[in-house]
């Protein structure tokens, strides 16, 4: 089971703003990384933060931020379980 984020983070840099894709390419590779467990036989779960701006009624980088700074807190990212080891690799 692993757990991973959706929402782009924000950085601040000399120049301005500028925005991190790290965690959607962690939730691509998980998303890859259980088809891989399937084809192992096994049973896999990948949960996803996201937004869900239009219910929340905020702006799309302010429901970002809102995952970053609140949800991921509350729902720590990362590996819960790893029985085939795919993870590691």
């Amino acid at each position: 089971m692993k757990r991973v984020s959706l929402a782009v983070s924000e950085l601040k840099t000399p120049k301005g703003k500028t925005y991190s894709i790290k965690n959607i390419l962690e939730a691509k590779q998980a998303i890859e990384n259980a088809f891989k467990v399937q084809m192992m036989g096994g049973f896999t779960f990948v949960e996803c933060l996201s937004s869900c701006w239009v219910n929340w009624k905020l702006p799309i980088m302010e429901a970002k931020r809102f995952v970053n700074e609140r949800l991921v807190k509350q729902y720590p990212l990362g590996t819960y379980k790893d029985k085939f080891g795919i993870e590691k690799k």
